[in-house]
């Protein structure tokens, strides 16, 4: 039986995540922002459901629910150290998915009986066995997980318990920090997906809602894709567009992110032929030429410089900062922007580029430098190599050579270069442009000697309500939400994934998060 700890009750909210967490955390996340630190800081913790999120500056982690129903592929649950727990064989295990089926909801006796003795000759026994099957199960998750009533019964779990709510919780966290930390969200969740969602359920029983699961799959595969591609991580990104286009050639969107995918990574030949494949798929299959999505792909490997990302949604204050980065920007020179995780350099950076389009008409240029990747920083040929590539230019086969060639490639020209996430000084060196009207912008953790630094403060408290407000609207005005922008300490990707969080229903009481029920309604 599983311990007292493990019945289905909100969550305890920790006070500080411990060395185990961490390395459960990078166990099930390979793709991780790497710009962690070892120093004591205040946190904010919020709630996902039932899972606690601890945010440390702009990282996410999620802890464990006490019990875990893995449901995305054969049966599996698990106990609050992670230990898969044993339900035996047979008809008790299908009992047991009928009834995660239809969590926190009434199950007639007839429907359980029905799916458990599928296309077999029921028993006169049926009732009785069934009873039995449940004593086993109260006896091994716990009396009070399963509920009766006249002629029915009822599975008790706790929001989050569930691997598909814990994947949708993950998909929603994405969207609201910043790519390196949603890459590592998703990767946790497409990892929840271990084969045919309830397995031990006859298909027809469950096809609509196979077909539910696996869209959300999907849907999250396709997001880490571009949460990978957003974070610099082109090659990673163009594998799983591979297995994404493959499972599905008619969908053009994947198809022209695989495209750029390869292209943003150097690989043009690459780039190209997966174009022609999937013309060729569209004009066989279809009888139709590519859509403008899948045509502006091609056209941007062809000669067109890649686009910057989108600008941060709801980009809030750092007007003064603004300013002055598109003066000395203007004037073809070069700036530094630094400050803590989670303040909005990159943010900073990409509004500017976007806002500067007209001073820089052949072309403006981002390349993440990998300052903290957990693979290292990228070295200085390779970026040179990129940067070229980017710009239309030959690239050296020597390594020696690639210096020159990129200052020849700007000379004359009006480009604003974007390097992002600057690990040292002598990494940037080489990548600035020389005297003339080409100009850069920095970021990175620390300023950078002898480049003018521009140092990027939390935001004041006028700014971080303003943004809460455009991220949760009225939410905003609640108990919650002071607490929780209290917590933040005007950092906006903490703003932005608290503001996730609290549109899931939170309660803030002093000095920890609750969720506002226990369990789902039982309809």
């Amino acid at each position: 039986m599983l311990p007292a700890s493990a019945s289905p009750a909100a969550p305890r909210l920790p006070t500080g995540s411990t060395s185990s967490d961490s390395a459960r955390n990078a166990a099930a996340t390979p793709v991780r922002s790497a710009t962690s630190s070892s120093t004591t800081s205040t946190r904010c913790f919020v709630v996902i459901r039932s899972s606690c999120v601890p945010v440390d500056r702009c990282r996410i982690r999620f802890r464990r629910c006490a019990v875990t129903f893995r449901v995305l592929g054969p049966l599996e649950v698990h106990d609050p150290a992670g230990r898969p727990v044993e339900l035996g064989t047979g008809k008790s295990v299908t009992l047991l998915s009928a009834l995660l089926r239809h969590a926190n909801r009434w199950v007639s006796i007839e429907q359980l009986i029905s799916t458990i003795w599928h296309e077999q000759a029921v028993p006169a026994s049926a009732v009785r066995n069934l009873k039995t099957y449940v004593w086993r199960l109260r006896r091994t998750l716990g009396a009070a997980r399963i509920d009766s009533r006249a002629g029915a019964y009822r599975i008790r779990l706790a929001r989050g318990e569930l691997d598909s709510d814990r994947a949708r919780a993950l998909l929603a966290a994405a969207g609201h920090v910043p790519p390196a930390e949603a890459a590592g969200l998703l990767t946790e969740a497409a990892e929840l997906w271990r084969g045919r969602p309830y397995a031990e359920l006859p298909e027809s029983m469950v096809a609509d809602l196979v077909t539910e699961l696996d869209q959300l799959r999907w849907q999250v595969r396709e997001r880490l894709a571009a949460a990978l591609t957003a974070a610099g991580h082109h090659d990673e990104a163009a594998a799983l567009l591979r297995e994404l286009t493959t499972q599905d050639p008619l969908r053009e969107g994947p198809q022209a992110r695989l495209v750029l995918a390869l292209h943003h990574a150097g690989r043009r030949a690459e780039a190209l032929e997966a174009f022609r494949r999937a013309r060729a798929e569209l004009v066989t299959e279809l009888g139709v030429e590519p859509g403008p999505e899948l045509a502006a792909a091609h056209r941007a490997v062809l000669g067109a410089a890649p686009q910057l990302p989108a600008p941060a949604p709801h980009f809030t204050g750092r007007q003064a900062e603004l300013a002055r980065v598109a003066a000395l920007l203007r004037a073809g020179r070069v700036l530094s922007v630094d400050g803590v995780r989670g303040v909005g350099k990159t943010a900073l950076a990409v509004r500017a580029a976007h806002d500067l389009a007209a001073g820089f008409p052949d072309g403006r240029v981002l390349l993440n430098l990998r300052g903290h990747d957990v693979r290292g920083p990228l070295p200085v040929a390779e970026a040179l190599a990129r940067l070229l590539r980017a710009v239309g230019a030959d690239v050296p086969a020597d390594p020696a050579g690639r210096a020159a060639a990129w200052a020849a490639a700007l000379a004359g020209r009006r480009v604003l270069v974007v390097l992002d996430d600057a690990a040292c000084a002598a990494q940037v060196r080489p990548l600035l442009p020389a005297a003339g009207p080409a100009a850069a912008l920095v970021t990175g953790s620390h300023p950078l000697p002898g480049l003018p630094a521009l140092t990027l403060r939390p935001l004041p408290d006028r700014d971080a309500w303003r943004l809460l407000r455009a991220e949760v609207g009225a939410v905003a005005e609640t108990e919650a939400a002071a607490a929780a922008l209290r917590r933040c300490e005007g950092l906006p990707a903490a703003i932005r994934a608290a503001s996730t969080l609290l549109l899931n229903g939170l309660l803030w009481t002093e000095g920890r998060l609750v969720t506002a029920g226990t369990y789902g309604s039982a309809a």
